[in-house]
């Protein structure tokens, strides 16, 4: 399923995806206007206000604990 698909099936007008080196995933959203790939590492407060629904795989989970537990 695509992530354009995905927005539409969960009604998402903005959608912020955080993955870890996932190039796949950065190309399948990078065109999308509502839609914005980051590392775990550049998660920041004024993407995640901005986007507001937020997706992020568990590898990402992990980097972002890893990051603030410090």
């Amino acid at each position: 399923m695509s992530v354009i698909a995905l927005m539409d099936h969960w009604n998402v007008g903005k959608l912020l995806v955080v993955d870890t080196g996932n190039e796949n995933l950065h190309r399948s959203v990078r065109n999308l206007k509502n839609a914005k790939y980051l590392e775990a590492e550049g998660l920041n407060v004024r993407d995640l206000l901005k986007y507001g629904n937020v997706v992020l795989t568990s590898a990402a989970l992990l980097k972002i604990q890893e990051r603030f537990a410090s």
